[in-house]
């Protein structure tokens, strides 16, 4: 956007005038003088000649937008179920159940939280180091483990259900 129109009214100069100096047609300089279209920079400088200002004083200068900050949405703990900012024991429970199992616990493995469910074997059967775990820590053994993985089905070829 220019101010042009501001400057000729301010000094008193018609459209007609400035077209003649700047040896363009009267349509042209009233489109730029109307911001319907802008002129190029040579232009610029040689109107700024002509009406003995500077340049800059035929341009506005828009103040930058002020950066807005986003509105932080609420952030709640996933285990937040109800969303009230307090995370209770049950809330606790229901999550760990649901989804939350499958997340380390401390930096270590899911399997070595303490509210683990073993007795949910699909949950670790799959899970070598899972195995192994419970086999050295939890008192698992060798038969009881192909026990378990003798109910769990190998051919995958056709549907069960």
């Amino acid at each position: 956007m220019n101010r042009i129109k501001e400057v000729l009214v301010k000094k008193g100069i018609k459209q007609i005038w400035l077209s003649k100096q700047l040896g363009k047609s009267y349509n042209m300089v009233n489109s730029y003088v109307q911001n319907r279209r802008q002129p190029s920079i040579e232009c610029l400088y040689e109107i700024a000649k002509i009406l003995k200002i500077e340049v800059k004083e035929l341009l506005k200068v828009k103040p930058l937008p002020k950066k807005r900050k986003p509105k932080k949405k609420k952030e709640y703990d996933v285990s937040d179920l109800d969303k009230d900012g307090i995370v209770t024991e049950e809330e606790k429970r229901k999550y760990y159940e649901s989804t939350g199992w499958k997340n380390s616990y401390e930096g270590n493995p899911y399997y070595q939280h303490p509210w683990f469910d073993w007795k949910k074997k699909e949950r670790w059967i799959n899970d070598r180091d899972a195995i192994n775990y419970w086999l050295k820590v939890k008192g698992g053994n060798r038969t009881a483990l192909d026990k378990f993985k003798s109910e769990y089905p190998t051919d995958f070829n056709s549907k069960t259900y």
